[in-house]
């Protein structure tokens, strides 16, 4: 069994006692004084401060550690038990270069610390960032000081202090029928059919707008489209959910497909001023979303049972049990 090394040496220089600490790859830094005349005393001195984090402070940057910590190629993306999705990925590193980045970049890791995170938190929000914008960005700087925690490159984790936001709770609300009227006769004739699926099937958008006639299979008693696939980030994948179900239509619905993907961005364009005209459109938080969930309120409204709609929509059942029927 090899020895126990202990996280610092001692030495003696003139009548005082230094000490050294080791890097994660076992270099030696630099010494620094203890301010004790003895050597016991310097170990009491020592110890205390490994005992409270503060033995060893690396010299890296932020920058230094964290610059490419979302690269594809990097260890923590490549190896993670759960992979994160390319969504999460490509807003990992916006809010690295456009929040994360400038506020940390230039500090010390080992000076980053609980009043540090407290500043950044309120800075942002002092800047108007929504809530959530804050909490996802400090949710994805939580995962590089995780990380440098266990590889040694701080003593201490400051997020292990750090008290969770008290943010309120809010659903996006559904579209109501005659709001989805309004919607149709305003979109223009290119996207009408988009609006009208994703109402009537609950499909994301991503999902709506990567069906194709070739996905509609025929069952004894119905026609369904066999939903498989989404469009994002341009090009199609798998499902949010991975897994593919069954959206059982009516002949009609056939009428519906054929969205070019490449125009969603003016699609987007085209919706967000119309859906400003609507009452509270903030506070309700109306979104292509909102369609959605016109469909799945809708089918509870009638009576279709929570598990069904949960089949159909590809939802969690615990999410459709929060949704309200039409009053």
């Amino acid at each position: 069994m090899s020895r126990y090394k202990q996280p610092y040496s001692l030495y003696k220089r003139g009548d005082y006692w230094y000490y050294r600490t080791y890097t994660p790859d076992g270099v030696r830094t630099s010494g620094k004084t203890t301010g004790c005349t003895s050597k016991n005393a310097a170990k009491d001195y020592c110890n205390k401060l490994y005992l409270s984090g503060s033995l060893y402070t690396s010299e890296k940057t932020f920058f230094e550690y964290a610059a490419h910590f979302y690269d594809d190629k990097s260890p923590y993306v490549k190896d993670r038990l759960t992979p994160l999705s390319e969504n999460t990925l490509r807003g990992y590193r916006i809010k690295m270069s456009q929040y994360i980045m400038p506020f940390f970049g230039k500090k010390k890791m080992g000076d980053i610390n609980y009043t540090m995170l407290k500043n950044f938190r309120i800075k942002m929000l002092n800047d108007g960032y929504a809530a959530s914008n804050v909490i996802s960005t400090l949710s994805c700087l939580k995962h590089i000081i995780d990380n440098a925690y266990r590889d040694r490159i701080i003593s201490v984790n400051p997020f292990s202090y750090l008290e969770p936001m008290n943010v309120p709770t809010t659903n996006r609300d559904a579209f109501t029928l005659e709001e989805i009227k309004i919607l149709y006769n305003s979109i223009g004739e290119e996207f009408r059919n988009t609006i009208l699926l994703m109402a009537i099937t609950g499909t994301r958008i991503s999902e709506a707008i990567g069906i194709t006639i070739n996905d509609v299979k025929k069952a004894e008693k119905c026609e369904y489209i066999d939903l498989h696939q989404q469009y994002n980030l341009k090009k199609y994948k798998p499902l949010k959910g991975k897994n593919a179900r069954p959206i059982p239509i009516i002949p009609e619905i056939k009428e519906l497909f054929g969205f070019e993907p490449t125009r969603l961005p003016a699609f987007y364009r085209t919706f967000q001023p119309i859906k400003k005209k609507f009452e509270n459109y903030k506070e309700r938080d109306l979104a292509f979303h909102s369609l959605r969930h016109f469909f799945i309120t809708s089918a509870k409204s009638n009576g279709i049972n929570d598990i069904k709609v949960e089949y159909i929509a590809g939802h969690s059942l615990k999410g459709i049990t929060k949704f309200s029927t039409w009053r």
